[in-house]
């Protein structure tokens, strides 16, 4: 294979790999990375400081694993916590 043909074959797989990718959306520091007017929680608030800026959640899940993880849903997002901390924020 030539370095051209390399090159482009290459260049397709990526261009294929970006636009499943694009199809999910995390937040970046608190901040969807399509939609930069949205806020979500922030990693290492609070259960307490999420409830306080986002109100309560449309849906909350027990804790489970180890260590326990709990799922918080809003509508948009969803919000996962270690303990009593945010770790991650995913729009839904």
């Amino acid at each position: 294979m030539t370095r051209t043909n390399l090159f482009s074959t290459a260049l397709i797989a990526c261009t294929i790999c970006l636009s499943t990718a694009s199809s999910i959306v995390l937040a970046d520091n608190g901040i969807y990375r399509d939609r930069a007017d949205i806020s979500v929680p922030e990693s290492g608030m609070t259960m307490e400081q999420v409830k306080a800026k986002y109100g309560a959640a449309d849906s909350a899940l027990p804790s489970v694993g180890n260590p326990p993880i709990t799922r918080w849903e809003y509508d948009g997002f969803t919000v996962y916590f270690e303990y009593q901390r945010v770790i991650h924020s995913v729009i839904s």
